[in-house]
């Protein structure tokens, strides 16, 4: 059995792995590294779990919002990002969704403790949201449009939103796993 302390510190690594992997796949034209990351982040975290059905609800729920979320900021013309389907309609690529699929192994992982401080999540979002893009920007996978501050302020809006959504959607598929 893998110890609680051992979990947590490959939750985090699988995850900072990955977005490196997707940022730095689809500059670099390999968007599928990011993809496959993703994937191994996932797979590990559904192995290490003991609410498989639950993580894997919660993964699904994190594309969704991220898809949703995403497309917004885009259509908005608020970000672009590296692999965007230049005909059609404006959508989010596919590394960014896997991103968000990985992201979701966080909140019953290394954020755990944040399933019952909604505010402290909001806060990490509103300010760990902005650093990512802008970590993301600085290695060519994203840009952050004109007006500047405007967009990321919704950034930091949209992520404030949506960590807490995760980590309320982890809390109840913890507890309902308990009945």
């Amino acid at each position: 059995m893998i110890g609680q302390t051992i979990k947590l510190a490959i939750n985090i690594i699988a995850f900072q792995i990955t977005w490196f992997a997707c940022v730095l796949g689809a500059v670099h034209g390999w968007p599928l590294l990011g993809v496959a990351a993703a994937t191994i982040t996932v797979a590990l975290d559904l192995l290490l779990s003991q609410n498989r059905g639950g993580e894997l609800k919660l993964v699904v729920f994190a594309i969704s919002l991220g898809f949703v979320f995403e497309s917004l900021l885009i259509n908005a013309g608020l970000t672009s990002f590296v692999g965007q389907s230049p005909s059609g309609p404006p959508l989010p690529p596919f590394w960014l969704l896997a991103m968000w699929a990985a992201f979701a192994t966080l909140p019953n992982g290394c954020l755990s403790w944040l399933q019952t401080r909604p505010a402290l999540a909001a806060l990490l979002g509103l300010v760990g949201g902005p650093l990512a893009y802008l970590g993301g920007e600085k290695l060519g996978g994203i840009t952050i449009l004109e007006p500047r501050l405007s967009a990321i302020s919704a950034i930091a809006v949209v992520w404030a939103i949506a960590t807490v959504l995760l980590i309320k959607a982890a809390a109840y598929g913890r507890d309902a796993a308990k009945i």
